[in-house]
């Protein structure tokens, strides 16, 4: 069967999301993608394949910081055919970071029953926490009043409200019979419609080659001047923390030499 599993964690290190869980298959390759550098490193000593994604992301701990790193996160897990590592798969498992251990039998059985034997184009799971009405049916002004107890949500609420309104306006209906939430898809990537075909422009990857070149020269230039200050011999303040910076800037240099066309 040709899976892969990936999941993914965008922002700074102090967080709750910030982990690694436990690999979910060692049969097929597990994929981590990450703009964070600290845990690019520690997943070296796991069996999870770690993938840099440049994303840039407000890491002050702030509201505006969980907005930005909620929002960097969410396009892999919507569109995974535009990243080259896992749009190989035939199928695809997206877990969220802070799941338990998934059951990789039982997520082969699925893929059988709903996609081999059959023609569905991704599964989602129930949600987990928001209950039916008198009637049985979900309506999504329910999970909007629970993200609403959370600060992130509270201050784009007007933004969200405007989103329900249009597509109430455009045929939309507030109540369905299911209501499902993200943090365990399942895709079946031969049967997925894909609405954002990967550019073939030359000229486009051409200038975004220069970009990194760019990049990748400016950042050795960096790195020179301080291993000449180090090469010296004087006493430096915060000798250490130069150090740190000057290993930060090699494992730049070396994501964007990896990252060029």
């Amino acid at each position: 069967m040709n899976l892969a599993f990936y999941t993914r964690y965008y922002g700074p290190t102090n967080t709750s999301s910030y982990k690694i869980p436990d690999l979910p298959s060692i049969k097929y390759n597990c994929y981590y993608y990450t703009n964070n550098l600290d845990l690019l490193e520690e997943l070296k000593n796991t069996k999870w394949i770690g993938i840099y994604d440049d994303v840039e992301t407000i890491n002050d701990g702030g509201i505006s910081s969980q907005i930005s790193c909620t929002m960097a996160s969410k396009k892999i897990r919507c569109v995974p055919f535009l990243y080259d590592e896992i749009s190989k798969y035939d199928f695809l498992c997206c877990i969220d970071s802070k799941l338990p251990k998934i059951d990789c039998t039982f997520i082969e059985n699925l893929i059988t029953t709903y996609f081999i034997n059959n023609s569905k184009m991704l599964l989602i799971r129930n949600h987990t926490f928001i209950e039916p009405n008198n009637e049985n049916k979900y309506n999504v002004l329910s999970e909007l009043l629970e993200a609403l107890k959370h600060d992130r949500y509270k201050v784009e609420q007007d933004k969200y409200l405007k989103y329900i309104a249009r597509q109430t306006d455009s045929g939309f209906k507030l109540e369905s019979d299911n209501h499902c939430q993200t943090g365990f898809i399942i895709y079946n990537m031969k049967n997925l419609i894909h609405p954002f075909p990967k550019s073939t422009n030359t000229k486009k990857k051409k200038k975004k080659n220069k970009r990194y070149i760019k990049d990748i020269n400016m950042f050795k230039n960096k790195l020179n001047r301080l291993r000449h200050q180090i090469s010296l011999n004087i006493p430096i303040k915060n000798k250490n923390k130069m150090i740190n910076r000057i290993n930060f800037i090699q494992n730049k240099i070396n994501i964007l030499e990896r990252s060029k066309i």
